[in-house]
């Protein structure tokens, strides 16, 4: 089984996601977000009260045991992920694949294995995916490794020039390896079709469908690792969610 594909590293996506917030709050002449900040945060505070009102246990009261079995997992949570940190791992930017173990030996593991499951419809993105993988992929700085045997298959960069293969990487222009096909349209279904994750067949072993859900994020990850897509990204969600769509 080949190894979890290597997900872009976490300080360079967490700088991008900082300097992303701090370039939609602060107002700016070169590069203007396309909505007052006073607007964004007032869509923003709409956006969390609508969440609370309308989440499924908005109206559940917890009873005093529950209260206190809440505050204690909270509390063995706390101190499992700041054990992680002096080893300078993070449960929150690192792939799920290559925290599993970690996270299956924790005191927390066994007590919330034990508790009765059920489940909510939701998403991992902040918006529509399709939106960010159109934003990064129109760029004319955008490239895709497409070498079958490399680590990182159908990962994006960004780079003013073509990046250098190795390990197996084929490294090509997105525009130019769009307009080499008859079907743009199709082309880009089929390279937005390599970063959505579909249920794998019941056959497939955990340790294959955790790698295939890695592989499968990290390439849609690897899009917002440019501050201009992220930033148009995360202003057009947030117009789209305020309006009610």
């Amino acid at each position: 089984t080949p190894p979890p594909s290597p997900m872009p590293p976490p300080s360079l996506f967490t700088i991008t996601l900082y300097l992303t917030l701090l370039l939609l709050l602060l107002p700016s002449q070169a590069a203007p977000c396309g909505i007052a900040c006073t607007e964004y945060d007032n869509q923003r505070t709409a956006l969390v009260h609508k969440d609370r009102t309308f989440r499924f246990d908005a109206n559940v009261t917890l009873t005093d045991a529950e209260l206190k079995l809440a505050s204690i997992l909270a509390s063995i949570r706390a101190t499992e992920i700041d054990s992680q940190a002096p080893h300078g791992r993070s449960f929150l930017t690192e792939n799920f694949a290559s925290l599993k173990s970690t996270i299956e030996s924790s005191k927390l593991f066994p007590l919330l294995s034990a508790m009765p499951k059920g489940s909510i419809l939701h998403s991992h993105a902040p918006g529509d995916p399709r939106l960010l993988f159109d934003l990064g992929t129109a760029r004319e700085d955008c490239w895709v490794d497409r070498g079958p045997s490399s680590s990182s298959l159908y990962y994006f960069r960004y780079s003013n020039k073509a990046p250098t293969n190795e390990n197996g990487s084929d490294w090509v222009n997105v525009t130019q390896w769009r307009n080499s096909h008859s079907d743009p349209t199709a082309f880009n279904q089929m390279l937005f079709e390599e970063t959505q994750f579909y249920t794998p067949p019941n056959k497939v072993s955990k340790k294959d469908m955790w790698i295939y859900f890695d592989n499968q994020i990290g390439r849609m990850i690897s899009l917002t690792a440019n501050v201009e897509v992220i930033r148009s990204y995360l202003v057009a969600t947030v117009k789209i969610m305020s309006a009610g769509r």
